[in-house]
C-alpha cells in the first residue's frame, strides 16, 4: 500500500557563498537532481514560517513572542524581543558580529547577566529572562517604534548599518550602550576571556512583536528543536514533537498520515557560529542522519512526496520529489548553490 506521509524539510542556514564552492554530498545531490521547483519565497526562513502559519508581520516578523513560548515562558499580551548574547569583534573602524553562540557560556552565568541587567533597567520598564545559556528575551508591556535585522543576517557582518531603526531608535540604540558597558565590565566576560573564550558584550535585539495567531496548516505536524517552530506549533495547536536524532529514528514510530515538517537546523547553528569547517561537517551529517534515508525511505515507497526547503537570509527556495520522479534519468544535477535563489 502506498504512504500518505508526506515530509516536508526545511532546512535553514543555506550560506550561499560555501553551497557555490562544496561538493554537494550524493543523496541530497540526487533529491535535487530529480525534484522540481515548486516555489521560490522572498523573506528569510522566519517570515517563511510565519507565511505558513498565516502569522501577519508587524514591524518585525514576531520572532520573540513564539520563540519564548517555544523556550517555555508565557508570552501573555506583551511585546517580546530576541535579546540573543554576542560577541562583537573590532575590525578597522567598525564592530562586526562574530560569534551568536558563546560557547563558553553556562546557564548560570547567563542568569548573573539577566540579573545583573534587570536590576539596571527595573525603572526603564525592561525584564529580561534566559532560560538558555544562549537565548535570551526582553518583555515590554508596550510595543515600542522598533525595526530590527533578524539575527542570522548580521553573522559575519559590520553591525554600523544593521542597528534597530524606527521612531524609538535612537533610545534603544543608547540602551544598547548601555548594555555593552555593563556586559564589559561583568567578571563573567574577565573570567570568559581568561580562559580563551569569546565575551559576550553586546546583545542583539530582534524579531519583536506580540503573540497574534494566523491561520495554521491543519494538521500539520512539527518536527524540531528550535524554539519558534515549537511556539508556532504550540500557538496553533498543531502536534509537535522533538526532531529525532536522524530519518530513521523519525520513521521508526508510527508515522500518522499527511503532512510532517522536519525543521534540520544543523546548518543554522553552525551559521551562528561563523565557522565554514563546521558548516561542511553539519551538511555531512545530515546527508548521512536525513538525507540517505529519507531518499531510502523514498525509493520504497515509505513515504509518498518529499519536499526540500531550502532557506538563506534572501529567500527560501522550495523543490518537490516523488518516488516516480525518479525514474527520469534525463534530468541533470546541478551544483547545490544553483538551487538557491
Amino acid at each position: 500500500m502506498k504512504s500518505a506521509t508526506h515530509c516536508q524539510l526545511l532546512v535553514p542556514g543555506m550560506l550561499r557563498a560555501l553551497a557555490t564552492t562544496v561538493l554537494c554530498p550524493p543523496a541530497l545531490a540526487t533529491l535535487l537532481r530529480f525534484s522540481r521547483r515548486s516555489a521560490f519565497f522572498t523573506g528569510d526562513e522566519y517570515a517563511w514560517r510565519c507565511h505558513l502559519f498565516g502569522v501577519a508581520r508587524q514591524m518585525d516578523d514576531p520572532v520573540g513572542p513564539f520563540c519564548a513560548l517555544g523556550d517555555g515562558l508565557e508570552p501573555g499580551a506583551d511585546y517580546w524581543l530576541c535579546a540573543n548574547p554576542v560577541s562583537l569583534h573590532l575590525q578597522r573602524d567598525s564592530f562586526v558580529l562574530a560569534d551568536a553562540q558563546v560557547r563558553g557560556l553556562g546557564w548560570a552565568q547567563a542568569q548573573a547577566f539577566v540579573e545583573m541587567l534587570n536590576t539596571h533597567f527595573a525603572d526603564q520598564g525592561l525584564c529580561f529572562y534566559a532560560p538558555h545559556a544562549n537565548r535570551w528575551y526582553l518583555r515590554l508591556t508596550h510595543p515600542p517604534g522598533l525595526e530590527t535585522h533578524p539575527l542570522p543576517e548580521v553573522i559575519g557582518q559590520s553591525i554600523q548599518r544593521l542597528m534597530p531603526q524606527g521612531d524609538d531608535a535612537m533610545q534603544w540604540r543608547a540602551w544598547i550602550n548601555e548594555i555593552q558597558m555593563l556586559l564589559h565590565e561583568h567578571p563573567i566576560n574577565q573570567a570568559l576571556e581568561q580562559r580563551g573564550e569569546s565575551p559576550v558584550n553586546s546583545l542583539w535585539l530582534w524579531g519583536g512583536g506580540v503573540m497574534k495567531t494566523g491561520r495554521a496548516p491543519a494538521g500539520m505536524h512539527i518536527w524540531a528543536h528550535d524554539p519558534f517552530s515549537r511556539g508556532l506549533a504550540l500557538a496553533h495547536a498543531n502536534p509537535v514533537a522533538i526532531l529525532p536524532n536522524s530519518a530513521l529514528d523519525w520513521a521508526d514510530g508510527d508515522l500518522a498520515a499527511g503532512d510532517h515538517l522536519l525543521v534540520l537546523d544543523q546548518l543554522a547553528q553552525a551559521d551562528l557560529r561563523d565557522d565554514p569547517a563546521d558548516w561542511q561537517r553539519a551538511l555531512l551529517q545530515m546527508e548521512r542522519h536525513w538525507f540517505a534515508p529519507l531518499l531510502a525511505a523514498l525509493r520504497k515507497g515509505a513515504i509518498a512526496r518529499l519536499d526540500l526547503h531550502l532557506a538563506d537570509t534572501h529567500g527560501v527556495s522550495s523543490y518537490g520529489v516523488t518516488r516516480s520522479d525518479l525514474y527520469k534519468f534525463w534530468r541533470r544535477g546541478r551544483p547545490l548553490g544553483v538551487y538557491l535563489g
